[in-house]
């Protein structure tokens, strides 16, 4: 094979057939790139050595047998190549080997050309990951997300080549599962980083909780070049697609770490025979993910080989009683090397101090959540510390979660002015510093600097408080909550989305009992802040499940009157909203409202707050009168307590815009909405999703007011813009489903129907498909398949969708009588004409009862009626209806109102076929002229109605 005879490797278990390597198979790309075609050189024999190569029981006779042919190494026959830190014994330390550790592709590369004597012929060939081939040594794959590797390990040999066999011949996950304590972190994480040459992609989740993976999960998505979808389960439902199809990369590895239960997780396994899931967990009942390896405690043979390796001056016999001692427990084990390590003390001075804590803790009834040799190597570690601040400070953090700890954490104000206390006058920031390595060096806690954060083991957690004592418990829970609060983004905007990061250091560490159980009213905030941002993700099962937890707690603890459990369920009632369940959601708002008004007074912060909550739910039960009058009694209260800038204010304004707009003042909510976004961007920023909507509410407003050109102008810049945050955050589908209805009123609709398609696809995917939310979307995509003259698909839809629409928000919802109006229009065109009228005459007699009689949907309704009745021939009721629509029109929306011109159109059409000719075109010739002015001659609803075709006029609901 081109100048190489043979080689010989080791740990790396490649050989020159395979060229795959335990530690990425880079070395093997070297060799086989360098050792074909490309080569021309002496033959030698290369071997590659390693700590597990030495230990072979072939290696000394393989190695004595070459370097007989070459004793004093002059021919170079044999040459060693180390290719990581590794202390050599006899015979392999008696040759010089070339070390290419630390070196870069390159530097490797001519290296080992030199000590072979080759010589390039074809110019040089790197290494091609892309290809599927094996990388350099240490080269990380394009996307990579790992802990960070520990130095120290050692052993696992035989459960590390078990794991590598059971993922590379499985499509299904494969489970390190085994008691806390035995290593199955380090295990998955020794993989990963031995084995990250084989994949493209290797991605690391704390898996313990399912909304917190869920996340991490997502954020793979930039990296496959998967945009944001609106929420995080879309978004990790697109990576999950992308890696079972391998479109991007097609070798994966995914480590669930710490997982609980199958169902937490489940929605987010690949199975797929190009890439690997790799699960840790306590727990029992995975049969049904996949393959099971069982990682037990050390063998005797592994202690002490750890032992060894990181204790310079301990023999094997006092390794052996040491990790005899301690259950050969891998944390335990861990602990007592680094304890051994630092201080330099001898083993039997160890086993002296270790005997007396275990028996202490033995006799302890409060001990049995963790094992005995946890608490005693800890005991013995923390007494060890010569630093207060660092015992301190490792009391701290096991009182957060067990997740990684965020340096901007640890080293802000509030943690720095805690430790500060243990040791006054001395620099924050320093105490920190050091106390952490401390922690790092007696194995109390892992330091990962390319994540910059600090982990405490939950074992070492649970043997920490259980040392502690009431007041020393509580006084570190009163640090961990001020830093906890005092992490929270200064504005406390958790809709924005530039505060996400900053919130996303904090939620881990709400899923502690003491931290849910906790009535501090900074924690109760930042709980209902988590469960918002759930709510804005689009999580709700997961907002939901975190708001019915904490209620339960809330309403027990601190009483069903009090402020934050009446503002959690206004919160619950949010989600409730969000997923369609209007009743359910006014239900509560309505009794939040009064007990708040009564306990907190009608001019509370959160009282205010739960108006505007209710309102949208009166507005979404068709109650839209009442909820205009509390919109303006809100806003006026926040105006005066707030003043008009305030974003509570702001949030109130937009209330009562949304109030005016379903309630037929379209002018008046356009006045508002504009003032509205003019403020929104001075005070929160032009892309705030806040800012964003209130836009997309004055193109409403404006389409309202027959503006429609400016409405598309408009919609289609803050589409363009909220498409930034995600093409299916909420601001981008909410600017998409406006922006196809006036697309429509603008006759294009190809544009409509693909926006609206769009829209639907995703809400059939986050919803049901008997959502309001969906049907409100099927329902404009209808109107355009009418508008394109498809009148038998969009009749067929509607009859569908109207008794959906009844089903779910009742028979005199302004929705479905919306829907009633558009179907009546359908029948129409589809020469259903007696079924028309009848459905027509319905809504009407609902539509004036639920609105009014003057509301433009009322009016819009009754010139429907007055088509289906020229068609039948009754031209009286037809023109008295017409003109009576008119009038109404005209005053409420103005003479030049495309409706409104539309209305006097199908009465020049009825004159004309009741032969009164010149009034006819007399009216024709001025409503046409005004009407092309306004949409174009060419507008379909000009053409028809200069061909004597009467035109109907769909109804598309408000949002609420």
């Amino acid at each position: 094979m081109g100048g190489l005879d043979r080689a010989v490797i080791s740990d790396a278990g490649f050989t020159v057939g395979d060229a795959r390597s335990e530690d990425g198979s880079a070395a093997g790309a070297l060799l086989r790139d360098d050792t074909d075609s490309n080569v021309r050189g002496a033959s030698r024999t290369v071997a590659v050595l390693s700590a597990a190569y030495q230990k072979s029981p072939q290696a000394r006779a393989v190695w004595e047998a070459v370097a007989a042919a070459d004793p004093m190494g002059s021919r170079r026959t044999l040459v060693p190549i180390q290719v990581s830190d590794v202390r050599l014994g006899h015979p392999f330390s008696d040759r010089k080997p070339i070390h290419l550790a630390n070196m870069t592709e390159a530097q490797a590369r001519s290296v080992l050309l030199r000590a072979l004597d080759a010589q390039v012929v074809q110019g040089e060939h790197p290494a091609d990951a892309s290809a599927g081939g094996p990388r350099f040594p240490g080269a990380e794959p394009p996307v990579w997300s790992v802990p960070v590797r520990n130095a120290a390990f050692t052993g696992r040999a035989e459960v590390l080549e078990n794991l590598r066999l059971r993922l590379e011949d499985s499509g299904t996950a494969t489970l390190l599962h085994g008691m806390g304590g035995v290593g199955k972190t380090q295990l998955a994480t020794e993989y990963a980083h031995r084995y990250r040459g084989n994949y493209d992609v290797v991605w690391w989740i704390e898996a313990e909780f399912g909304d917190l993976a869920l996340r991490q999960y997502s954020e793979l998505a930039p990296h496959l070049g998967i945009e944001e979808r609106d929420s995080i389960s879309a978004t990790a439902d697109a990576v999950r697609n992308a890696l079972r199809r391998g479109t991007t990369y097609d070798r994966w590895l995914l480590v669930f770490d710490n997982a609980t239960t199958p169902e937490s997780i489940e929605r987010l396994l690949v199975n797929s025979p190009v890439g690997h899931v790799l699960i840790t967990t306590r727990n029992e009942g995975w049969a049904q993910i996949g393959e099971r390896v069982e990682v037990d405690v050390f063998s005797r043979a592994e202690s002490i080989e750890h032992l060894l390796h990181r204790v310079s001056a301990i023999s094997a016999e006092d390794a052996d009683r040491v990790a005899e001692a301690l259950g050969d427990l891998p944390l335990a084990v861990d602990q007592a090397a680094a304890w051994l390590n630092e201080t330099g003390q001898d083993a039997a001075e160890y086993l002296e101090l270790l005997q007396p804590q275990l028996a202490t803790l033995e006799a302890a009834a409060d001990v049995r959540t963790y094992p005995l040799q946890v608490g005693a190597t800890w005991n013995i570690s923390i007494q060890q510390l010569n630093s207060p601040v660092a015992r301190r400070l490792l009391q701290l953090c096991a009182h957060f979660g067990a997740d990684p700890i965020s340096f901007d954490l640890v080293h802000g104000k509030e943690m720095a002015e805690s430790l500060s206390e243990v040791q006054p006058g001395s620099d924050g920031t320093a105490l920190v510093s050091r106390a952490i390595r401390q922690l790092h060096r007696y194995a109390l806690a892992k330091v990962d600097r390319k994540s910059r954060s600090i982990q405490v083991h939950r074992l070492v957690q649970a043997a920490v408080r259980s040392s502690m004592s009431d007041e020393e418990q509580e006084s570190a829970l009163r640090c961990v909550r001020n830093v906890l609060s005092g992490a929270r983004p200064s504005e406390g905007d958790v809709e924005r989305p530039g505060n996400w990061s900053r919130y996303n250091m904090i939620w881990p560490h709400l899923k502690t009992p003491w931290t849910k159980y906790s009535l501090d009213d900074r924690i109760r905030r930042l709980m209902t802040e988590w469960l918002r941002y759930l709510r804005a993700r689009g999580e709700y099962a997961e907002a939901m499940s975190l708001a019915e937890e904490l209620l339960v707690i809330w309403q027990k603890e601190a009483g069903p009157n009090d402020r934050w459990t009446l503002h959690l369920r206004f919160e619950i009632a949010n989600v409730l909203r969000f997923q369609g369940w209007y009743s359910r959601a006014l239900d509560i708002d309505q009794d939040v409202y009064e007990r708040q008004r009564e306990a907190l007074g009608d001019d509370d912060a959160h009282t205010l707050m739960t108006a505007g909550g209710l309102t949208a739910d009166l507005r979404a039960v068709g109650r839209v009168g009442r909820a205009l009058e509390i919109d303006r009694e809100t806003y006026e209260r926040s105006v005066d307590l707030l003043g008009d800038d305030h974003p509570r204010t702001l949030f109130a304004a937009n209330n009562l815009a949304v109030s005016m707009r379903m309630a037929g003042d379209c002018f008046e909510a356009q006045t508002v909405d504009k003032d509205n976004c003019d403020l929104r961007a001075l005070t929160l920023g032009a892309k705030h999703p806040y800012t964003l909507f209130s836009l997309i509410n004055l193109g409403r407003d404006l389409r309202s007011c027959g503006e429609y050109e400016a409405s598309a102008e408009v919609l289609r810049s803050v589409h363009e813009t909220a498409v930034e945050l995600g093409p299916e955050s909420p601001p981008a589908l909410e600017a998409a489903k406006a922006l196809a209805i006036t697309l429509r009123r603008l006759d294009r609709l190809d544009e409509a129907v693909d926006l609206s398609q769009a829209v639907l696809d995703i809400c059939r995917r986050r919803l049901s498909e008997a959502s309001p939310e969906t049907l409100v979307v099927r329902l404009g995509l209808a109107g355009h398949l009418a508008a394109a003259e498809r009148h038998e698909e969009a009749c067929t839809e509607t009859a569908d969708l109207l008794e959906r629409f009844r089903a779910a928000l009742g028979e005199t919802h302004p929705n479905t009588l919306a829907c009633a109006v558009n179907h009546s229009i359908n029948l129409l065109s589809t020469g259903r004409l007696a079924a028309a009228r009848e459905v027509c005459e319905q809504a009407r007699a609902a539509l004036q009862t639920t609105l009014g009689p003057e509301h433009p949907f009322s009016m819009n309704c009754q010139m429907n009626l007055a088509n289906t009745e020229a068609a039948l021939g009754d031209a009286g009721k037809a023109e008295r209806n017409y003109r009576q629509a008119h009038r109404e029109l005209r005053d409420r929306l103005g003479a030049d109102h495309p409706t409104a011109l539309t209305c006097l159109g199908n009465l020049s059409v009825l004159l004309r076929e009741t032969g009164r000719t010149a009034e006819a075109e007399q009216l024709a010739r001025e409503t046409l002229e005004v009407l092309s002015a306004k949409l174009g001659g060419q507008h379909s609803k000009v053409v028809r109605l200069r061909s004597g075709q009467r035109v109907g006029l769909e109804l598309d609901p408000h949002p609420i």
